[in-house]
């Protein structure tokens, strides 16, 4: 079957290593990709370099508010942190079978590794995402297929199966030979940097579903600052440099939120999310993670504007109680 008569896959590009890979185990047999990536709020942008390693038509989609409703209640739970990894799978694979006819392609490519993780990336978790997708037997994962049953792409002669890996496990070794055999400069993560996965920040982003505070938006601002729980209900996120005081500014919602800050100083800023609480005592915590021995903070938001004047700062020491 010459290329040109061959259907095209569709990729499900990561940005990791492992989809550069499996994506060139594909194009040496001469099989035509298109490249598709999801994006949401936890996911690192695509670096230029990887995204030029690819070099195949690449679409992105913003998952994001599909993704906000999985992680409010993921039917199979959460993995080691705060990553719903198999339902987030899922979700992908279910989009991917929706841009199918969209893309004039016929089955669907990943960088998936048999048992590489636990939660997602067993056998059994493979099956299962291709059942609730229906997708099954159109996923090609190149990198562990001749571990896997034959996929109809194999069975029709689109992809051969002789050609591709059979990779299992957490070990990186086969991965780092093919990237030096092929050349491949850019290493990215080894699973696109899903920061879900990574235990301190996972702590916060259950912390601000416990009290019902998700939302695009304070997401954000949780990535930019430290978090501090002041309540069953409320979170505050401090600014540590004058970069992420802007940026704290720059989400600042004046609908939802309470934004603190002392123009006239170098103190942190402040952004309350949730119900609010003492504003004298957000100040004067805020003002603890300074040199400052007092000031005259502004508090703006929820239709209103107040200075909150402060002359004696919360010792560092009792705030880290409330600090995640």
């Amino acid at each position: 079957m010459s290329e040109n008569q061959r259907p095209q896959g569709l990729f499900l590009f990561s940005g990791g290593l492992d989809s550069l890979l499996a994506s060139r185990l594909l194009k040496n047999q001469g099989v035509r990709i298109v490249g598709l990536r999801f994006r949401h709020s936890f996911l690192p942008p695509l670096d230029k370099a990887v995204r030029e390693a690819f070099s195949s038509p690449l679409i992105e989609v913003d998952l994001r508010r599909e993704f906000l409703q999985i992680l409010r209640s993921p039917p199979n739970g959460f993995g080691k942190n705060a990553n719903p990894c198999l339902d987030c799978k899922i979700l992908f694979y279910t989009q991917a079978r929706l841009w199918l006819e969209k893309t004039g392609c016929s089955y669907v490519v990943s960088g998936d590794v048999v048992e590489q993780r636990p939660f997602s990336q067993r056998r059994q978790a493979l099956a299962q995402i291709e059942k609730a997708s229906g997708l099954r037997g159109l996923v090609v994962r190149p990198l562990c297929q001749r571990l896997l049953p034959p996929s109809l792409p194999e069975t029709r002669g689109w992809v051969d199966r002789e050609k591709l890996e059979a990779l299992s496990g957490r070990g990186r070794h086969r991965q780092f030979e093919l990237a030096a055999l092929w050349n491949i400069s850019a290493l990215p993560t080894p699973a696109g940097g899903c920061s879900l996965t990574q235990v301190g920040f996972g702590k916060k982003v259950l912390d601000l579903l416990s009290k019902g505070l998700e939302s695009l938006e304070n997401f954000e601002a949780l990535k930019r600052g430290s978090y501090f729980a002041l309540g069953p209900k409320t979170v505050l996120i401090m600014g540590r440099d004058e970069g992420q005081n802007e940026k704290l500014r720059l989400l600042f919602n004046p609908a939802n939120h309470l934004f603190f800050e002392e123009p006239d100083l170098p103190t942190p800023c402040g952004l309350l999310l949730g119900e609010p609480v003492p504003p004298d005592r957000v100040a004067a915590l805020l003002l603890g993670f300074s040199k400052c021995s007092s000031g005259n903070f502004l508090v703006q938001g929820r239709g209103g504007e107040a200075r909150i004047p402060v002359s004696s700062p919360i010792d560092r020491a009792e705030s880290e109680r409330f600090r995640i």
